[in-house]
């Protein structure tokens, strides 16, 4: 019986998946076990791994940006573009940059965030 009990528990916990949000100045970011959504005041974007620093507290992980605008969006005019967020983790404190390539890559943008603290983001709908 107490297999079952421990098993049935052991079972649940493979089944909830904990996110952690960090929040700063114009972003949200929501990181969870395998990936991370990130929310910016124009625009969102995805992580596409889960954010492992190494000993020194960088991590460097591909990913998408889509800018965003008010008003109605065309289907056919996406605007999802790869981007690298790389950054390091000290403590409660993340610092996350930003980049693109291509020839008319946007410039790189930083941010400064707070673990557990929500993002103070205006969207622009």
């Amino acid at each position: 019986m107490h297999r079952i009990v421990i098993a049935s528990l052991l079972a649940c916990i493979g089944f909830t998946q904990q996110t952690t949000t960090w929040g700063g100045d114009h972003i949200e970011l929501q990181a969870g076990a395998k990936d991370a959504t990130v929310d910016f005041d124009c625009a969102h974007g995805t992580i596409d791994g889960a954010l492992k620093p190494d000993s020194n507290g960088h991590f460097e992980i591909k990913g998408t940006f889509t800018p965003e605008h008010a008003g109605p969006v065309r289907e056919d005019s996406a605007q999802t573009r790869p981007a690298t967020y790389a950054g390091t983790i000290k403590e409660d404190a993340m610092v996350l940059r930003v980049t693109f390539s291509g020839d008319d890559a946007p410039a790189s943008m930083s941010y400064e965030l707070v673990r557990g603290r929500p993002g103070n983001v205006r969207k622009c709908r």
